[in-house]
């Protein structure tokens, strides 16, 4: 049986960044505090990049609840996924 992956690709809104320099330098702290505490406590997958993270399906609701905390400031896509190849 194959396992289920959950992609989430993120980024800090760019109307953010252009509005409100302060604000953004904030938020980012903020946000990125709390993901490395969650991602502590749970199994992911660490890529390069930093607006990527695959995590199993078993934690999709932990991960779903952290992101739409940050709905206002953060935009979020999930792909649910079989599989998952690095290409070389």
């Amino acid at each position: 049986m194959k396992k289920i992956f959950i992609v989430y690709v993120y980024d800090i809104k760019k109307e953010l960044i252009y509005n409100d320099k302060k604000n953004y330098n904030t938020i980012k702290t903020i946000f990125y505090k709390k993901l490395n505490k969650l991602k502590e406590k749970t199994i992911f997958y660490q890529t390069n990049s930093k607006s990527m993270l695959i995590v199993p399906i078993e934690y999709i609701d932990t991960f779903d609840h952290f992101f739409k905390n940050f709905k206002k400031w953060v935009v979020v896509f999930k792909i649910i996924t079989e599989e998952i190849y690095e290409l070389n």
